[in-house]
């Protein structure tokens, strides 16, 4: 596992940075985004009163002439969407976005303000299966993940042997599940981080996952990991049944 080949695998860490570990809600992905569609109970009022959640088909996010809703200040293509959330740990990838203060960059953006944020790029962390959560990640799933060979997981131990801070149960960090939050809004620090070690291996899987060649020593992780993956985790060749050949007519 990660933590028999680094030293060092969390730390404790105030505030909030690449690396840090942060509690925030988490949007669930729906397959087929579900929609508020809301009217008027009235040409005479601006507020709604009826609504109706549905799938997204093609006659959404099209122009539809409808009168406008004071409360909701919805433009011409654009719609409601509705999804659950989950408030999940979650590790910082991306944050400090630039920024200009000069007058020029201000007075051209004025107010603007969503063409310069402070928004940050989180990853969730899901659960491994456990007598009280089924849903989580199986057993030889995990440990596969243990041993990088999923370029969309990384794996997180319950905690470090070195200093013994961590997480109440293992995790897997959700590399295909990027969102950015707004730190004022929901996003709480944890007081803790991942490590020099493991992060440069995080970021260099996350690198690779956006077409980056493959670094030297998240390669020579896989392959020291891999050689203590248990047999029966190991991949297995999907095989076809055998494809029987024309019936004989007697």
């Amino acid at each position: 596992m990660i933590e028999d080949v680094l030293d060092t695998i969390y730390e404790k860490a105030d505030g909030v940075g690449v690396g840090h570990f942060v509690w925030c809600p988490v949007p669930h992905l729906e397959e087929v985004p579900r929609i508020l569609e809301v009217e008027r109970a009235a040409s005479e009022t601006h507020y709604a009163s009826k609504f109706r959640i549905v799938q997204m088909d093609g006659n959404h996010f099209k122009e539809k002439r409808k009168l406008p809703i004071k409360s909701l200040t919805l433009q011409d293509t654009e719609e409601l969407l509705i999804s659950k959330a989950k408030k999940r740990p979650c590790i910082i990838v991306a944050c400090q976005n630039t920024t200009f203060k000069d007058a020029a960059a201000i007075s051209e953006i004025r107010g603007r303000k969503h063409l310069q944020d402070e928004s940050m790029i989180l990853a969730p962390i899901s659960g491994a299966a456990s007598l009280d959560n089924e849903n989580g990640f199986p057993p030889k799933m995990v440990a596969r993940i243990r041993a990088f060979l999923y370029n969309q997981f990384f794996y997180l131990p319950k905690s470090c042997p070195k200093n013994r801070i961590g997480f109440e149960k293992e995790g897997v960090t959700r590399l295909d599940r990027l969102f950015p939050a707004a730190p004022n809004r929901g996003v709480r620090p944890m007081g803790m981080r991942l490590a020099a070690e493991p992060l440069a291996l995080l970021l260099a899987q996350l690198r690779e996952r956006f077409g980056a060649s493959e670094n030297d020593e998240l390669k020579t992780v896989r392959q020291l990991l891999l050689e203590t993956l248990p047999e029966d985790c190991h991949p297995k060749p999907i095989t076809s049944p055998a494809i029987k050949g024309p019936e004989t007519l007697n």
